[in-house]
């Protein structure tokens, strides 16, 4: 919509993202405990129709029951921690790495260039315009020789998110701060 979002649907952001980082840590717990459900309950049934000695790992109903109830809370334990823990890094701020790349017939000129390379910001109904300008700081800090932006800065429209994004304008680099869009940009 050409419309600029109420605050409310604004507010709805994090629970919506919270629920799709669930199901997405769940749904694979769940495959993966059905799969290995399924090949020993297999495993069962063969034995008792191979008429060898009895293969029962999973038990009784009642026993079967409580190992699928507990099953399921471990599943449901892992996609809350993993939820937990994605949560915490993501609003933790960007780490700053160095990291050195030997290329072999460089320049001599170029030796010891500097480039920051940012990428997956994401600016928008998760991150405020005062995280940024404080990682604009420290961007700067750190005296790049260059700046690449290299897509997903920002989810939504660009008529709405000139505010959240204006702190990049701040960011300083002697050769240029340079910026190529990512597939979030396209989707907006």
């Amino acid at each position: 919509r050409p419309v600029k979002p109420e605050p409310w649907v604004m507010g709805l952001m994090w629970p919506a993202y919270l629920w799709m980082s669930f199901v997405a840590l769940a749904f694979p717990a769940l495959v993966v405990r059905d799969l290995a459900w399924g090949t020993v309950r297999g495993l069962e049934w063969a034995a008792a129709l191979g008429g060898g000695p009895p293969f029962a790992v999973l038990g009784d109903g009642d026993r079967r029951l409580g190992l699928l109830r507990l099953s399921g809370l471990a599943v449901l334990g892992f996609a809350a921690a993993g939820l937990l823990a994605g949560f915490v890094q993501a609003k933790l701020p960007p780490r700053l790495r160095r990291v050195t790349v030997p290329i072999g017939g460089l320049a001599p000129g170029l030796d010891g260039l500097t480039i920051l390379h940012l990428s997956d910001l994401h600016l928008g109904a998760t991150r405020s315009r005062g995280e940024l300008a404080r990682l604009v700081e420290r961007l700067n800090a750190a005296h790049p020789d260059l700046v690449a932006l290299t897509g997903d800065v920002a989810d939504g429209r660009a008529s709405h998110l000139g505010p959240a994004v204006a702190p990049l304008a701040g960011l300083r680099a002697p050769l240029g701060v340079h910026f190529v869009s990512g597939n979030h940009e396209y989707y907006w």
